[in-house]
């Protein structure tokens, strides 16, 4: 069994764009029982396939621009019968504390849940769009997204204006 670390990206520029600072940070938290992790870095040069083998740990760090090419990875590795795990900013910046904590601009209790509520639901869009790799993640993202929503319709749901005029083009 080997660790592999993966800065996703699309584009390979042949130097390092934002030295990715978590993979060493995590490489030397990698008991030594493990080996030495393997590192790659695809601003670099891009992931062999090859090197992952079944029972390897592919650990991926996520972040809005590399998400797309860091869950094509995950699913490359998992059919190659790895464990993948993905973290970083992305998951961290849509957890319920992160959104809570950036939602205390706004005054209102109810502003804050429909802020906390649109948030997430925004994060669980992104299983439908081709970043999910695998179906259970789809369907579990489109439970959560219905389950939200319903409270969304109350918060923003306001009194009839029979009177109100609509513009005239």
């Amino acid at each position: 069994m080997r660790v592999h670390l993966v800065n996703p990206s699309s584009v390979s520029f042949g130097t390092a764009v934002i030295t990715p600072r978590w993979q060493y940070v995590l490489a030397a938290a990698t008991p030594l029982s493990f080996g030495d992790p393997v590192l790659v870095d695809e601003t670099l040069s891009q992931i062999d396939p090859e090197t992952i083998q079944k029972g390897d740990v592919v650990g991926i760090g996520i972040h809005t621009a590399n998400a797309l090419r860091g869950y094509e990875i995950g699913k490359i590795a998992r059919e190659r019968g790895a464990y993948v795990i993905f973290g970083g900013v992305w998951d961290a910046f849509y957890s319920w504390g992160s959104i809570w904590k950036r939602s205390s601009f706004i005054k209102s209790s109810k502003g804050r849940l429909a802020f906390l509520l649109i948030s997430r639901i925004y994060r669980h869009m992104y299983a439908d769009t081709g970043i999910a790799t695998d179906s259970a993640r789809v369907t579990w993202s489109g439970r959560w997204t219905r389950w939200m929503a319903a409270p969304c319709r109350h918060l923003f749901a306001g009194r009839p204006m029979p009177d109100l005029a609509i513009p005239q083009t």
